[in-house]
């Protein structure tokens, strides 16, 4: 369950990014160092709570499929 919950927590924080990387649109390294320092925050957060190496590996993958399909749909509706 805590897996569903940080990959849940690590899409949402990259949904954010998403909407705020049109006002951080200086350098395009910018957004990507935030949603990683976001997301370092986020799983050493669950690291600290005795949350179980399996259920963050389980979390952090399923975050990066959500994030890919995020990131794609977005490109799709920009062009």
């Amino acid at each position: 369950m805590t897996g569903v919950l940080l990959a849940l927590t690590l899409s949402i924080a990259g949904l954010a990014i998403i909407s705020i990387k049109d006002v951080i649109n200086t350098l395009p390294i910018v957004p990507t160092i935030l949603m990683f320092t976001i997301d370092g925050m986020i799983i050493y957060l669950f690291y600290k709570m005795n949350v179980n190496k399996e259920d963050i590996a389980f979390g952090i993958l399923i975050a990066t499929i959500l994030k890919v399909f995020m990131f794609a749909f977005t490109k799709k509706e920009n062009k």
